[in-house]
């Protein structure tokens, strides 16, 4: 036999113990037990992989299953950046915003009043700068912001030091 009082304390430590586990169970980033867990597919060993609590914060971003996956995948990025040129799309070059063309100099400027930074081909330069490094009245939105060369380019290897006239650029 439990006295009155002794009853009433365990009864309220026992709703205190409910209510305890409740709560923990409801946390934030926490998953309910008996609900399937998120999953992705591994990107390097097309294997399927489940949430983890270490990724809650991250979930979006995860694309490997592991370790071991992630060096893999940071290994052939860095085999690929490595075997030059030829591997990437049109030998390095980038295009221009302007007109599409795919060359080996382009210039960062802002052009308009969207005050946006674009990078030209030296073609366009021209056009939009009237010629002049820092612009001139009749182009007032213009800024000169300076100059992406393609340091791939095959014609970059063969004059070193010689002066290349493939864009005009300031």
């Amino acid at each position: 036999p439990v006295p009155h009082q002794m009853r009433f304390v365990l009864a309220s430590a026992a709703i205190v113990g409910l209510v305890r586990g409740l709560a923990h169970r409801s946390q934030p980033g926490r998953m309910p037990r008996g609900v399937e867990k998120a999953s992705k597919v591994c990107v390097v060993c097309d294997r399927p992989f489940t949430w983890r609590k270490k990724w809650e914060r991250c979930w979006d971003e995860v694309t490997t299953c592991s370790k071991a996956c992630n060096a893999e995948r940071r290994r052939a990025a860095k085999q690929q950046r490595r075997a030059g040129p030829e591997a990437l799309p049109e030998g390095g070059q980038k295009s221009c915003d302007l007109c599409a063309r795919s060359v080996d100099l382009l210039v960062r400027c802002r052009v308009d009043e969207t005050r946006r930074w674009n990078m030209v081909c030296g073609k366009c330069w021209h056009d939009v700068s009237g010629g002049v490094q820092d612009g001139d009245a009749d182009h007032p939105y213009y800024q000169y912001g300076g100059l992406w060369k393609n340091r791939r380019s095959q014609k970059a290897r063969r004059q070193p030091n010689a002066a290349r006239h493939d864009d005009e650029a300031p």
